[in-house]
């Protein structure tokens, strides 16, 4: 499960809502959570930092170990 992800549910946000919150299209954070979009675009890592509060490094981790987490 993607970082986003966790977090997301962590936070008790559907895909919607983080996408109204962000401004982004529910398809753009469906794709970062699913990884089809890798680590999105410098402007959407640095949106969804600010409008969840959150590092960026935490939301998009090095290496993107995270897929075995599940």
């Amino acid at each position: 499960m993607s970082a986003l992800k966790r977090i997301r549910k962590a936070m008790g946000l559907t895909t919607n809502e983080v996408a109204n919150l962000t401004g982004l299209k529910p398809g753009t954070i469906s794709n970062i959570e699913t990884k089809r979009r890798q680590q999105g675009w410098p402007s959407t890592r640095k949106r969804l930092s600010e409008r969840l509060c959150l590092p960026e490094d935490m939301i998009f981790p090095k290496g993107g170990g995270d897929d075995n987490q599940r």
